[in-house]
């Protein structure tokens, strides 16, 4: 979790993430993004990032998608 979106942009562009990131595509057989707000001190459940997750996120490419990636399931 991020407290804002420059710190969100700052972890995706660098150290580890940035070097991992372009090996993703041959590492995974599926990968999917959720970008959302959440307005609490506390960082929502495991269940409740799931279920944004499942409703509002969107598959990443990967090489060799599973069946289930291929699909669109995120």
């Amino acid at each position: 979790a991020w407290r804002d979106p420059g710190a969100l942009r700052a972890f995706m562009l660098g150290g580890n993430h940035r070097a991992a990131m372009p090996k993703l595509a041959g590492w995974c057989d599926e990968a999917s993004l959720v970008r959302f707000a959440h307005d609490g001190e506390k960082l929502p459940s495991w269940e409740a990032a799931e279920h944004m997750l499942a409703t509002q996120g969107r598959t990443s490419k990967v090489d060799h998608p599973s069946p289930a990636h291929a699909a669109g399931c995120s």
